[in-house]
């Protein structure tokens, strides 16, 4: 699984691993069972402080992949870039440590890749929330990649755009894309936008991964998280797309303070949203989903999950 066959088209897997000792064994195990056979696994632990190192490394052992160890914690773009450069392969994929993925995603990737001749393939996966498995449906997505219209939702909204443990890239367009990740903290989002304004990207509503959300996931801090796509709307959207841009942070916003029963400084920021951008598809939208969450928390409640 660590060392390349020789064959032209192999496929490096970089997972950078930090503190998911409970995870990290279910992570390795869906990139050793793959039905694409030439993939080359690259676990890099950034400094653990639990037994994530340890056991990734008595799998190392166990079935022939490569595993390093950082010295000090160099966060999760520094430990990728560290990954992206050790590894040999012409095609990478980057796996979350607490994430796993389907046994037929490269191969039904490479697939693709090479019918159309894409630098990348993103789909979409199954968010895991407790004993909760929800689909991740992006479907609208799929229209907008195959017309060319997708820049314009991307310029204008993250919060639904395709995640990175999702794709597959060209390693050329992966390492130019190390800049942009030093430079923006959104950095999946940022690396989306990027590889479709340079490179022919492609896009499936198929789900390739699971995607654990738990307390530590980084868009719960939805106060941490604002500034950060502030800054992509200002500096990388172009200038039309920037006040709608903003309205839909500004919505998202509001979305996370109303579920956090924060429900007076919610309508401040909608009020806000309103006003750059007094969009009513935008609105039933939200309130669409609110319902929708709304729904979902009595469930949870009512099963004793909450």
């Amino acid at each position: 699984m660590g060392r390349l066959d020789g064959c032209r088209r192999s496929v490096g897997v970089i997972i950078p691993a930090f503190n998911h000792e409970q995870y990290i064994e279910q992570a390795i195990g869906s990139v050793l069972d793959q039905t694409y056979h030439n993939v080359e696994l690259l676990v890099v632990d950034d400094a653990s402080t639990d037994a994530t190192a340890r056991i990734a490394e008595g799998l190392s052992k166990r079935h022939d992949f490569r595993f390093v160890r950082n010295e000090k914690n160099l966060g999760l773009n520094g430990t990728l870039e560290k990954g992206i450069h050790l590894s040999e392969s012409s095609f990478l994929s980057v796996l979350a440590s607490d994430d796993w993925i389907l046994p037929t995603k490269i191969e039904e990737q490479m697939e693709l890749m090479t019918a159309d001749r894409l630098d990348a393939i993103y789909g979409t996966g199954w968010s895991v929330e407790d004993s909760e498995v929800r689909f991740i449906d992006l479907g609208d997505l799929e229209t907008e990649f195959a017309n060319g219209t997708i820049l314009n939702r991307l310029y204008t909204d993250g919060s639904h755009a395709p995640l990175l443990q999702s794709a597959l890239i060209r390693r050329e367009p992966l390492v130019e894309m190390i800049g942009e990740r030093r430079r923006f903290k959104s950095d999946d989002w940022v690396t989306l936008i990027r590889l479709v304004e340079r490179y022919k990207v492609g896009f499936r509503n198929k789900p390739w991964f699971y995607y654990r959300q738990h307390d530590s996931n980084t868009y719960r801090n939805y106060w941490l998280t604002l500034p950060i796509k502030t800054e992509v709307i200002s500096l990388v959207s172009p200038e039309q797309f920037r006040a709608p841009g903003m309205a839909n942070i500004l919505r998202v916003q509001a979305q996370f303070l109303y579920m956090d029963r924060k429900s007076s400084l919610a309508i401040k920021f909608l009020l806000a949203s309103m006003m750059l951008s007094p969009s009513l598809s935008g609105w039933i939208k939200l309130v669409a989903q609110l319902c929708w969450k709304m729904a979902r928390r009595g469930f949870r409640k009512l099963a004793g999950l909450v």
